[in-house]
């Protein structure tokens, strides 16, 4: 009582919609855990990028649905049109997921692999300096 829940006869109406969270087996359903019909969590002007960072590339605090700034750092042969070192530049983007890579390994190297969602043209730049570990993870205030 007082729980306004989505009834059973309703599944057709629920099947196919996005969850806001993890839905939990045995969990009572509401319609706040549902986004609306037709939405979905990553816009069509975003994409989902796996990185993996390592010690001191993220802060310890990096959650699902954090903002946070990728920074990409140039790589050794990167030069502007004065022959000077380019510098690093950020995107902008928010966590997804994040998962511990040492998880059951049975060491502790510090290394975790973060989905991020970052703007779909910044995608291949973010996915890049991820792969030369040239990427770090900086938290956005709250």
């Amino acid at each position: 009582d007082g729980v306004d829940v989505v009834p059973v006869g309703d599944v057709d109406e629920v099947v196919g919609r996005v969850a806001t969270s993890d839905l939990h087996e045995g969990s009572l359903l509401v319609e706040a855990d549902l986004f609306p019909e037709g939405e979905t969590l990553v816009g069509p002007d975003e994409a989902v990028v796996g990185v993996r960072v390592g010690v001191g590339a993220a802060p310890v605090e990096l959650g699902r649905g954090r903002g946070v700034l990728a920074v990409v750092r140039p790589t050794a042969t990167d030069r502007g049109t004065d022959g000077e070192a380019s510098q690093p530049r950020s995107v902008e983007g928010w966590v997804l997921d994040v998962e511990d890579l040492d998880a059951g390994a049975g060491q502790a190297t510090g290394s975790v692999s973060v989905s991020v969602v970052v703007p779909r043209d910044e995608a291949t730049v973010v996915a890049d300096a991820s792969a030369d570990d040239r990427l770090s993870l900086a938290a956005l205030e709250e």
